[in-house]
């Protein structure tokens, strides 16, 4: 019987028409709130450090409130946004890539390419109506989506800016108030996952031949979809096959059966003989560096040659693993 084991192992400035009351305050002119509306405090909090992102477990997000303070004379419009040259927005190590996205509470991207004077409406958050020493905040999500394999190790993208802006009446973007420095990060965890194999066991009764264990008769198992973020050691373990219900001894017969195993994956070999021990590491990682997509390997197994075999019905396992720390 064989069994697997799991591994442990993101330029026209628009000019509004002046009505004789705002749609929705007492504001002046739009020219006047050009003036009036760049007083403004922004921070957010806490930091774009997402929590750990493990590729086969699900997503990494983490909300982030951004705060936005009023020191100017009147009310004002503002909007918030973020700003990058390239999309979609990605954070890197080396030359590894990981997309990220920052969304607003309607799960609408809030990254731009745009510079201010041509943000989109659909991709900022407005804030209206906010008076002198008024403070309003809002929530963004910075998430990594799932199912990105990447190399294990610290991601992060320092090419985003926080950008807030004043809107005039018409709620077209009117001037540039500020903007920050944001730099989404995350630490891609080293982890391997191993599927079941095929098959997951195995009959021997073949290789007995009139009581003796014969070597030649070989099974293989096959584990395909093996996906790791980091280089991993290969590790086989398992003891001598022994009788299900209770055998005594004989003198001249064996009342256990020993067997072979052996495994390449990558660079990591590993062969377990359960006459001399009951486990072996590979000496050396499947891959010197990065990530393994969607690999297979094979581990083969036989009987190993011993005296007669006293009758009855033997059994064992095999655990096969695969893990960054061996």
């Amino acid at each position: 019987m064989l069994r697997h084991l799991f591994a442990v192992a993101v330029l026209a400035l628009a000019l509004g028409v002046t009505s004789p009351a705002h749609a929705h305050g007492d504001h002046d002119d739009d020219d006047d709130d050009d003036d009036r509306c760049q007083k403004f405090d922004v921070t957010f909090s806490p930091q774009p450090a997402l929590p750990a992102y493990d590729p086969f477990n699900g997503e990494s997000m983490r909300e982030v409130t951004v705060t936005v303070t009023s020191k100017s004379s009147g009310t004002c419009d503002v909007a918030i946004y973020f700003r990058r040259n390239e999309l979609p927005p990605v954070m890197t190590r080396s030359s590894s890539t990981l997309q990220y996205a920052i969304e607003g509470p309607g799960g609408n991207s809030l990254v731009q390419t745009s510079d201010w004077p041509g943000c989109v409406q659909g991709n900022r958050i407005d804030l209206l109506d906010i008076p002198k020493n008024q403070t309003r905040s809002v929530t963004v999500r910075v998430r990594v989506p799932t199912g990105q394999v990447r190399p294990a190790g610290d991601y992060i993208d320092n090419y985003v800016n926080l950008i807030l802006v004043n809107l005039n009446s018409s709620h077209q973007s009117h001037g540039l108030i500020t903007e920050k420095d944001f730099k989404p990060n995350v630490k891609i965890i080293a982890k391997c996952v191993l599927p079941a194999p095929s098959p997951v066991a195995h009959d021997f009764t073949p290789a007995i031949t009139k009581g003796l264990p014969d070597p030649a008769l070989t099974r293989i198992s096959t584990f395909n979809n093996v996906q790791c973020t980091a280089p991993v050691g290969l590790r086989l373990s398992g003891s001598a096959m022994q009788p299900t219900s209770a055998t005594a001894p004989r003198s001249g017969f064996d009342n256990f059966i020993n067997w072979r195993a052996q495994a390449s994956f990558g660079n990591a070999s590993a062969v377990l003989s359960t006459n001399t021990a009951s486990q072996v590491t590979s000496p050396y990682k499947n891959v010197v560096s990065g990530p393994t997509l969607n690999a297979s390997f094979d581990v083969v197994i036989n009987l190993l040659r011993g005296s007669p075999v006293i009758a009855g019905t033997y059994s064992g396992t095999l655990t096969v693993a695969i893990d960054p720390n061996f």
